[in-house]
């Protein structure tokens, strides 16, 4: 990836593993192409269909998942630090409503980036 400049794709999604193991072993190639993407799409271990049946009909955060947003914390700073240029994709399938989860991860980390 670093050779050819790729960028990473980081997927939170049924059978990937954590973000942050996505990311410990992408680290060379994140930081040497300067942008990568994650895509935030159902809890670990749940089958999309299974998502869009639970967080059906996308108008409210269902339930929070700590160990996702902890990971794309992480991962933004990480981004950060480096100068790499991160694009965040959020399905409604993630928690339950897209927009919300966005707002409350700029809310949480404009809290902890201002301290």
């Amino acid at each position: 990836m670093k050779r050819y400049k790729v960028a990473p794709v980081f997927n939170h999604w049924t059978k990937m593993p954590r973000l942050k193991d996505q990311f410990t072993v992408a680290r060379d190639s994140f930081q040497a192409t300067g942008f990568a993407i994650v895509r935030l799409l159902t809890p670990r271990g749940m089958k999309y269909d299974a998502a869009k049946e639970f967080y059906e009909p996308y108008n409210s955060i269902k339930v929070r998942n700590v160990e996702m947003r902890d990971d794309l914390e992480e991962l933004i700073i990480g981004a950060i630090e480096h100068g790499v240029e991160l694009s965040i994709l959020v399905n409604n399938k993630a928690e339950g409503c897209a927009p919300l989860t966005i707002q409350e991860m700029d809310e949480r980390l404009q809290e902890k980036l201002t301290k």
